[in-house]
């Protein structure tokens, strides 16, 4: 045992002696932790896996190891080998733990990889049997890709398991939509655009006829795009069934030029209707809701309205419109007036217990204040009348503004299925009411409402704002 004036201070001070002994036993206690530890890096490599970090903890603790056992002082080798011991131990209790969920993940990784694999396998198959050539090449690469990306995932590494595992429920999940439902709806859509091509031909004008044409070979194009990826929210199977809705359409609108379909297609042109149809079954199927009782044409009929169109028909109702409209225009107008105001009677009652909506309207008439909108009064709109099931939408400029808080009786309608912008006044920030809707509801022109209240802007107010609760008068 080696004397050192280390040892004669602890010694003369009263502290414990450091003897050989005590050091022996404390590194046989740090060597028992070690084989603890390097037996748990036994395990991990007889799976077939290693694991940098416990790899690098397991070198620093050897170092720290190493360094205790060459301090030439037995005091110094005592105190060094109490840090590694407890370091060592700690590892020690840990290292069983981590390396079960080591191992458990490699199996889940493995068994998520054949998964995939066999998932591409089955998915070939209605892939197999999509007609359209382009989307069928297209997604067939897509499985390859998906499958050797699966095989490419290197399994061995530990710490990168949980990443790995993540990766590979992406890629089972873009496998499974990948399938059956996505083959038939792509082959649907397929079927009706070769039906539209030959009704297409048909068509006596040879303008409207090239543009039948040119949007059929838009859908063409679509058909590709929609089948093979996600976007805008939307899982690709949920955008083939919007192709196919509203292919459904044009095909109703070119096979029955007397339907509502074929009355709208007159009224809107091929490019036009394809388009407000594909935007309308998009914002249904994200809404989970659809047009009944109307039928595809009648539902257009009031997304037209909703949609860039507003303005010219309520000026046509307001009368209003610049002098410069032709008559055929205007007949236009009127006619789709006419046809949105008959689509939104059909319509259910808004349920009774989901009023009221919400409206803002900037002045566009200085009596609107002194004669029009005053508490006990009535007023009856000229045109369709917008409000939000959860909130109004400030669009104006003028000043002062009115808020309205609507109370409907029969006249107004949810029309969110049929909307040209996705939840346009729907959104709300107190716990929505029973049967409350996701969007707009329309009142059509001539609704007659009863101003109960109305409580006037401070003086100072920077944007003078009537606040009114009206009632409509059925």
């Amino acid at each position: 045992m080696s004397v050192t004036f280390g040892r004669f201070v602890k010694v003369m001070s009263g502290g414990i002696v450091i003897t050989d002994a005590l050091l022996v036993k404390r590194r046989e206690k740090t060597d028992a932790a070690l084989a603890v530890l390097e037996a748990q890096m036994a395990r991990l490599a007889a799976a077939n896996l290693k694991s940098k970090v416990l790899d690098d903890d397991l070198a620093v603790l050897k170092k720290a190891y190493a360094d205790a056992a060459s301090a030439g002082d037995t005091q110094q080798s005592y105190v060094k080998f109490e840090y590694v011991q407890i370091n060592v131990e700690a590892a020690a209790a840990e290292a069983p733990a981590k390396v079960d969920g080591f191992i458990e993940q490699a199996k889940a990784f493995e068994k998520l990889r054949a998964e995939v694999i066999a998932g591409v396998g089955l998915s070939l198959i209605p892939i197999g049997k999509i007609k359209a050539p382009a989307l069928k090449d297209k997604l067939s690469k897509e499985l390859a890709e998906i499958k050797r990306s699966a095989e490419s995932f290197a399994g061995d590494d530990a710490d990168e398991l949980e990443i790995a595992i993540g990766k590979l429920k992406r890629l089972l999940a873009r496998t499974k939509a990948t399938g059956v439902r996505r083959a038939e709806t792509a082959n649907e859509v397929s079927a009706s655009i070769l039906e539209c091509r030959a009704r297409a031909e048909g068509i006596a004008d040879a303008e409207e006829k090239k543009q039948a044409m040119a949007v059929l070979d838009d859908y063409e194009d679509k058909l590709v795009e929609y089948g093979s990826e996600d976007a805008d929210k939307m899982p690709a199977s949920e955008r083939l069934t919007q192709l196919a809705k509203s292919l459904g359409a044009f095909e109703m609108a070119l096979s029955s030029p007397a339907s509502a379909e074929g009355e709208m297609l007159k009224l809107m042109g091929s490019e036009r209707f394809n388009s407000c149809a594909r935007t309308m079954y998009a914002s249904a199927i994200k809404l989970g809701a659809n047009h009944k009782p109307l039928s595809p044409g009648e539902a257009l009929s009031i997304n037209v309205y909703m949609g860039q169109e507003y303005k010219s028909m309520n000026a046509l109702n307001f009368g209003t419109l610049d002098a410069s409209v032709t008559a055929q225009q205007r007949a236009r107008l009127a006619a789709l007036n006419d046809r949105c105001r008959a689509a939104l009677a059909k319509l259910p009652e808004y349920p009774a217990t989901a009023w009221p909506t919400y409206r803002f309207e900037r002045a566009w008439n200085p009596t609107q204040v002194t004669d029009q909108y005053v508490q006990g009064k009535n007023f009856k709109v000229a045109s369709f009348w917008s409000t939000g099931a959860g909130c109004g939408l400030d669009l104006g400029e003028g000043s002062p503004r009115f808020h309205f808080t609507v109370f409907g009786v029969k006249a107004g309608k949810d029309v969110a299925a049929m909307a040209a912008f996705l939840g346009e006044g729907g959104q709300t920030r107190d716990k929505p009411r029973p049967g409350q809707g996701k969007g707009e509801v329309l009142f059509p022109p001539g609704t007659e409402f009863h101003i109960n209240t109305r409580v006037d802007p401070a003086a100072d107010e920077f944007l003078p704002t009537y606040e009114m609760t009206v009632k409509e008068i059925p």
